[in-house]
C-alpha cells in the first residue's frame, strides 16, 4: 500500500538524513569547541564589564541626586509643619497669642531664607535641576517675608500703633498680593525643578512641595483669608495691661503686720521706692508714667509726690526705682504707687495701682552731754554746767525745747526746765557744802527727736579756801 510505505519511507529518510546531519555537526564542534570557548568567555568578561563600568560611573552622580533631593524634601517637610501650625493659630489665636503670632511669623521668614541660603551652598555641585530649585526656595523666602510684614503692619507691630488705619491696610494688601504672586511663581519654579530632576542620572524622586497650593501658610486660599481675620479679629487687636508688686522700701523697711504694712523704718529724711512693673498686655508701652505718692496719716510730716517714665516691650517685666521722697522722721505715711499709660491704637489708657501700703519713720535719734566749768569746786565757789543735745542725721536743725539738769537724781533748784538755743543749755550754780555731785542733763524730744540722757560727770566740793593774813 503506497500511502503508508511512503510515509513511512519519508519517516526514514528524514531519520536517516537526520542523523547523518547531528553527526556531522558534532564532529565540528568537537573540533571547534576549544575555539568556541575563548570566544564565549571574552564576550562574557566584555558583557560583564560593560554593565559595571556605566553602574560606576552613575554611582557618584546618582549619590549626588540623592543628597541634593533628601536635602530639600526634609526642609520642605519641615516648613510644612511650621506653616500648618501657623495656619491654625492665625485663625484661632487670641489676644494673649498675638504676640507668639508675630513672632511665628518672624521666624518662618528666617527659616525660609536659611533654606535658601543652604540650598544655594549645597546646590552648587548638584545637578542642573538645581537652579529651579533655588528660585523656588528663593522665591518662597521672599513671599514669606512679604507675609510677616503685611500681618504685622496689620497688627500695629510690636507698639499695636497704625493697626486699622486705612492706610496701613492698603499697604498690608498689596504686600499680601505680592506674597500671593511669589507663591505662584515658586510653585512652578518647584515643579519645573522636580520634573527635570526626574530626568536627570539617578532619577530622584522629590516630596511634594511643602508651599504648593494647599499646603498650610502657603495656599492662596489661606492668604487671602488671613487679611479679613488678621484685620477685624478683636483677639488680634492691640490690648494693653499693666501691672505692679507690692513696693519695697530703701532703706529696707521691717513689716509689723501684714502685707500692707505697718512698716517701720529707721529714722531718714529721704525715702527711695522700688516696684517691680510689668507689661501684661499684647503690645509694647512707649512712655509708662510711674508715679509714687506719700500721704501723711497724721500732723506730722506732709504729702509727697514723685514720678518717672519709661518705656517696655510686651510681656516684659523691669523694676523701676522711683526719685527719693522726702520723709519727716516720726511721721507716718500712706504709700501708693501707680502706673499708666497710653493704650495707643486701642484708644484709652491703661493703669494699674500697688496695693497700698503704710510706713512709719522712727524718730531721730539724739546725744545729749554735759560738761562743768571747774571740778573740783570749793563751797561757795560758782560752777557752770553747758549741755549740748546733738541730732543723729547730719545735716539736721539744732533740736528745740528744754532740758533738765539733775544732780544726784533730783532736778537742779532753777535748772529743772532749761530752753535750748542752737541746741545748749547752762546751769550755773554754788555748793554749800562739801562732797560729791552726779550730775546728768535729760532731754525729753519732740514729735520728731527721741528723747536722751547724757552720761553722768561727777563732780567734787571741797572746803572753802581761807584768807590770807
Amino acid at each position: 500500500m503506497p500511502g503508508p510505505r511512503r510515509q513511512f519511507w519519508g519517516h526514514q529518510a528524514w531519520g536517516r538524513q537526520s542523523f547523518g546531519g547531528r553527526g556531522r555537526r558534532s564532529r565540528w564542534l568537537r573540533r571547534r569547541l576549544p575555539a568556541l570557548a575563548g570566544v564565549c568567555l571574552v564576550v562574557a568578561f566584555a558583557v560583564g564589564v560593560g554593565l559595571q563600568v556605566p553602574r560606576a560611573m552613575t554611582a557618584p552622580e546618582r549619590a549626588l541626586d540623592d543628597g541634593f533631593g533628601g536635602m530639600l524634601g526634609a526642609l520642605g517637610k519641615a516648613s510644612a509643619a511650621t506653616g500648618r501650625a501657623l495656619g491654625q493659630s492665625l485663625t484661632t489665636a487670641p489676644s494673649a497669642q498675638r504676640l507668639a503670632l508675630l513672632a511665628s511669623l518672624q521666624v518662618v521668614d528666617q527659616q525660609a531664607r536659611a533654606q535658601a541660603a543652604e540650598a544655594q551652598v549645597d546646590g552648587q555641585a548638584g545637578p542642573a535641576a538645581g537652579a529651579s530649585c533655588l528660585v523656588a526656595l528663593e522665591d518662597r523666602a521672599d513671599a514669606a517675608g512679604l507675609v510677616d510684614q503685611a500681618v504685622g503692619t496689620l497688627l500695629g507691630g510690636a507698639t499695636g500703633l497704625g493697626a486699622g488705619s486705612s492706610k496701613a491696610q492698603a499697604q498690608a494688601l498689596v504686600g499680601m498680593d505680592q506674597a500671593l504672586s511669589l507663591v505662584e511663581r515658586s510653585d512652578a519654579a518647584w515643579r519645573s525643578c522636580t520634573g527635570q530632576l526626574a530626568r536627570d542620572p539617578g532619577r530622584v524622586q522629590l516630596p511634594g512641595s511643602s508651599w504648593r497650593s494647599g499646603e498650610g501658610i502657603w495656599s492662596k486660599a489661606a492668604l487671602a483669608a488671613w487679611v479679613p481675620v488678621v484685620a477685624a479679629s478683636p483677639g488680634l487687636q492691640p490690648a494693653p495691661s499693666l501691672a505692679l508688686e507690692v513696693p519695697t522700701t530703701r532703706p529696707a523697711a521691717v513689716a509689723g503686720g501684714g502685707t500692707s504694712g505697718p512698716y517701720q523704718l529707721v529714722a531718714v529724711r529721704q525715702l527711695t521706692l522700688q516696684v517691680v512693673l510689668q507689661n501684661t498686655g499684647n503690645v509694647a508701652l512707649r512712655a509708662i508714667t510711674v508715679s509714687a505718692r506719700l500721704v501723711p496719716t497724721g500732723s506730722l510730716g506732709r504729702t509727697a509726690a514723685v514720678s518717672t517714665t519709661l518705656g517696655l516691650a510686651a510681656q516684659a517685666l523691669r523694676p523701676v526705682t522711683l526719685p527719693p521722697l522726702e520723709v519727716t522722721p516720726g511721721a507716718s505715711y500712706t504709700v501708693l504707687v501707680t502706673a499708666s499709660a497710653s493704650g495707643g491704637s486701642a484708644g484709652g489708657s491703661v493703669t494699674a495701682s500697688s496695693q497700698a501700703m503704710v510706713v512709719s519713720v522712727a524718730q531721730e535719734a539724739t546725744v545729749t552731754a554735759v560738761v562743768a566749768s571747774a571740778n573740783p569746786v570749793a563751797v561757795d565757789q560758782a560752777v557752770t554746767y553747758t549741755a549740748t543735745v546733738t541730732p543723729a542725721l547730719n545735716g539736721s536743725s539744732p533740736p528745740p525745747g528744754r532740758v533738765v539738769f539733775d544732780d544726784n537724781g533730783a532736778p537742779v533748784p532753777g535748772c529743772g526746765a532749761v530752753a535750748l538755743h542752737q541746741g545748749v543749755a547752762t546751769c550755773t550754780l554754788a555748793y554749800a557744802h562739801t562732797g560729791l555731785h552726779s550730775v546728768t542733763v535729760s532731754y525729753p524730744g519732740t514729735a520728731s527727736l527721741a528723747g536722751s540722757v547724757s552720761p553722768a560727770i561727777t563732780v567734787t566740793v571741797t572746803p572753802a579756801r581761807r584768807a590770807s593774813s
